[in-house]
């Protein structure tokens, strides 16, 4: 009997330990919990491993460009070794989004954060009611 409380117990606990991780999910494709924080796993080299707007295939057109963000809030933009722009970026209120804003102009750009892990990235941005996705990993 002792036996089957202490199951019934330690089954109550996984299930609500599974609530209550599942809802604290910040981001729609994860992860569920990071002992990272988010500035530390945004801050990377980042490469393109797909691009995609509107369901379209853009990848190839991305094979050489590459992303730089650091943890003091500025990126840098390549294509191959030549830089092509520079700027900083932040999160949003919320820290459900990155914005950028491009250093000499007054144009930013604000992208959706879908996943956010330390080898793994999914931004979206909609523009003219089309969305781009771009999957991101490590240079």
């Amino acid at each position: 009997m002792k036996n089957n409380i202490k199951i019934f117990s330690l089954a109550i606990i996984m299930a609500s330990s599974t609530v209550f991780f599942s809802s604290c999910k910040k981001y729609d494709e994860g992860p569920s919990l990071s002992l990272r924080s988010k500035k530390a796993r945004v801050a990377n080299h980042w490469k393109y491993k797909s691009a995609k707007n509107g369901g379209v295939d853009y990848t190839s057109l991305f094979a050489n460009f590459t992303i730089e963000l650091t943890k003091d809030g500025k990126f840098t933009t390549y294509n191959s070794s030549t830089v092509l722009s520079k700027g900083t970026w932040e999160f949003n209120d919320k820290k459900e989004a990155i914005v950028t804003k491009t250093e000499g102009t007054n144009d930013t750009e604000t992208l959706t954060i879908k996943l956010l892990k330390d080898k793994e990235m999914i931004l979206e941005t909609t523009e003219n009611n089309s969305v781009s996705r771009y999957e991101m990993e490590p240079k």
